[in-house]
């Protein structure tokens, strides 16, 4: 049976009939430590550990206790009671978390053994799936057909399994294979070296994909701080058990612990979370993606590509793993792009930018991530590259009609102008000086200055007075120093544009020369006074 963590001298004095008359005083009793989901900080389950409290002796370590029960032939009994104590127990806890509890293998060739357990389990009326039986890596079970069939009785009772202590004993596929494990749990040796050794980080999270693979939970037992926590999450392992959460606690505790943490609640299927399943995975995201997704090595070279990016690029074929960019990318025209790459790989932050490919004649946005390891060592560069083609072309459309209204304004005989609601002018053509203005604020004071003094009054009062009427064209003429001294004739008209409500959310206008127009109706005036002048009385 599994020891615990207490690491007391020996008391030299028990006997194996101390330990006998201490099971019947009732002096041994379980302590629960539990098994988190690592991720929600939920109880998973509960692993069942002997201690043996003495009113002689104190606290009796408990690798003294399996020895003399061994010695004694009691570690059947000692295992039966203790299930029978715990589960009767938490019988009326919250469900969904189970118990368990260790075993050695030699008790596995005791005929009696398995039967016993059962009836003990069954006594208790803890449902059998509640049950978990962890046993410990021996070469017996590579043998022995008969402890290998004893496994196999409880797992077809409904009980769970579990392989403890994987990889420090005679751990094998074959042995996996084998027997109907459920769970794996990794030895707190390579857990508690997870900060230290990249070795061990390598070997827990090799241990972690093949119990994945072979769709067994995977346990890391040990875990003592949040950073082997942590990366422990961040290798795949859901479930882990230690003094990081919580030491083995008496049963009062344990229920107090379960109703603060929760039970964990498995919803719906198990994911997959495999190695293998997460390639498949990343295939199926890198071919299907509708962006160009790159990944380079240390050394700038192709690791790994879809189509998109190809096409992007006008590569016809696929065959450009361990190509360099220097061999894919034009050296002068994509200077800036390779420039990027090489500083993202070495440390730098380039925000994303856009680049020409002249052959396909495309515009691409390229983001580009730096990418480190657990051990903060270069992996190499991840990228991300969208194609912006139609949205530079729109946006080169529209800055070419843009120009084209801006030369068709500029040589037309009309001024257009704009007002915004409160009658401020925010657009209005070149001024007539032909002077470069190049805001709105400075045309419109260019235009201003070249207003009559006797007009300019006049025009602001009418434009005031005309807003606050209700919405209708306005229309005035003034004049204006035209270029060479003479003043002309304008006429500016506006119309407003009212929203549902009826007001007026900006006004158009446009400013016309009048003056031959005004020129002509004084002559037509002037004859007309004249024909009237000649005419008989």
């Amino acid at each position: 049976m599994n020891a615990g963590a207490d690491h007391l001298e020996d008391p030299p004095a028990i006997r194996v009939s101390d330990l006998a008359d201490a099971m019947h005083r009732g002096e041994i009793w379980p302590a629960l430590q539990p098994l988190i989901h690592i991720e929600s900080g939920a109880v998973v389950a509960f692993e069942v550990l002997l201690r043996w409290t003495s009113q002689r002796f104190g606290a009796v370590p408990p690798q003294r206790v399996v020895q003399l029960a061994l010695e004694g032939g009691l570690l059947n009994a000692l295992t039966c009671q203790l299930i029978t104590q715990a589960a009767s127990a938490v019988r009326d806890w919250d469900d969904g978390f189970c118990l368990a509890f260790n075993t050695a293998p030699a008790q596995y060739l005791d005929a009696e053994f398995v039967p016993d357990l059962l009836e003990a389990v069954r006594f208790t009326g803890l449902p059998p799936c509640r049950v978990k039986i962890e046993v410990t890596e021996d070469d017996i079970f590579a043998d022995a057909s008969g402890a290998q069939e004893a496994v196999r009785t409880l797992k077809a009772a409904g009980l769970r399994l579990s392989l403890d202590d994987f990889g420090t004993g005679h751990s094998s596929l074959t042995r996996l294979q084998m027997l109907p494990f459920d769970e794996i749990k990794i030895d707190a040796s390579f857990v508690q070296a997870l900060e230290s050794s990249a070795g061990n980080r390598r070997i827990v999270s090799a241990v972690i994909g093949l119990g994945q693979s072979l769709d067994m939970n995977v346990v890391a037992e040990g875990v003592e701080t949040a950073e082997q926590a942590r990366l422990l999450l961040q290798m795949g392992c859901t479930i882990g058990q230690g003094y990081h959460w919580s030491p083995p606690v008496a049963l009062p505790q344990a229920l107090a612990l379960l109703r603060q943490r929760g039970v964990w609640s498995r919803r719906g299927e198990k994911i997959d979370t495999s190695p293998f399943q997460r390639l498949h995975q990343l295939e199926a995201m890198y071919r299907e993606a509708p962006v160009g997704l790159c990944f380079l090595d240390a050394s700038l070279r192709v690791a790994s590509t879809n189509r998109v990016i190809l096409q992007y690029l006008g590569i016809g074929h696929a065959n450009v793993l361990g190509v360099g960019i220097m061999e894919l990318l034009d050296p002068v025209e994509n200077a800036d792009l390779i420039a990027a790459l090489q500083a993202v790989r070495d440390g730098q932050i380039v925000p994303p930018a856009e680049y020409r490919h002249s052959r396909t004649g495309g515009a691409f946005l390229v983001s580009h991530q730096r990418v480190l390891d657990s051990e903060q060592m270069l992996l190499g560069v991840s990228v991300v590259v969208l194609d912006i083609s139609e949205r530079v072309k729109v946006v080169e459309e529209l800055r070419a009609n843009a120009e084209h209204y801006r030369q068709a304004i500029e040589l037309s005989p009309y001024l257009a102008w704009a007002a915004d609601s409160e009658g401020v002018v925010d657009f209005i053509g070149p001024s007539i000086d032909g002077a470069t203005h190049t805001t709105v604020a400075e045309r419109h004071a260019a235009w201003v200055a070249q207003l009559h003094p006797e007009d300019l009054h006049s025009l602001q009062r009418a434009w005031q007075e005309h807003r606050e009427k209700p919405p209708e064209p306005f229309q005035t003429e003034f004049r204006m120093r035209w270029p060479g001294g003479q003043w002309r004739w304008m006429r500016s008209r506006a119309n407003p544009m009212v929203n549902a409500q009826g007001q007026v959310t900006r006004w158009f206008g446009i400013i016309t020369d009048v003056s031959r127009e005004r020129a002509l109706g004084e002559q037509v005036q002037h004859l007309q006074d004249e024909v009237r002048r000649l005419r008989p009385p």
